[in-house]
């Protein structure tokens, strides 16, 4: 891949949010394109001139109303995933301020499943399922 290519990819951004050994996954509205009805890890697209933090912090906010400090956000090994033209960045994420609140303009369930429950999820939209081995070695849990 040349550099042209790597500046014209679309940079994306997803969060892992990680609490008590659970973790929160949200099924995609009806109303979007892409994926609709299966489950995702929030997050979207990085604006020009912002971090891949700042873009993730901003969009949980729009998207949730949870706040995230900076701190608490935690990139791992082969956290970044290529598809259809998008380089997705995965990022873990421990604590939180406030209560999820489903935004039904973007997700129209939240479920919380355990990380075992992650490793046989069915209803996970690509890229998001290729991501989770990596997850599953970053939290340190044997992977099938």
């Amino acid at each position: 891949m040349n550099t042209q290519e790597v500046e014209e990819k679309k940079q994306h951004v997803c969060a892992v949010l990680l609490k008590e050994n659970n973790i929160h996954i949200l099924r995609r509205s009806t109303n979007q394109h892409e994926s609709p009805n299966l489950y995702e890890f929030p997050g979207g697209e990085v604006n020009l001139g912002e971090t891949h933090y700042e873009a993730l912090q901003r969009h949980l906010i729009n998207t949730l109303s949870i706040n995230v400090d900076l701190n608490n956000m935690y990139a791992f090994q082969n956290n970044v995933i290529d598809f259809d033209g998008k380089s997705i960045n995965v990022i873990v994420i421990r604590h939180w301020e406030n209560l999820i609140t489903v935004n039904d303009k973007f997700h129209n369930k939240e479920l919380e499943i355990t990380v075992e429950e992650l490793k046989e999820f069915r209803d996970m939209a690509r890229p998001y399922k290729e991501v989770v081995p990596a997850i599953i070695k970053f939290l340190n849990i044997p992977y099938p």
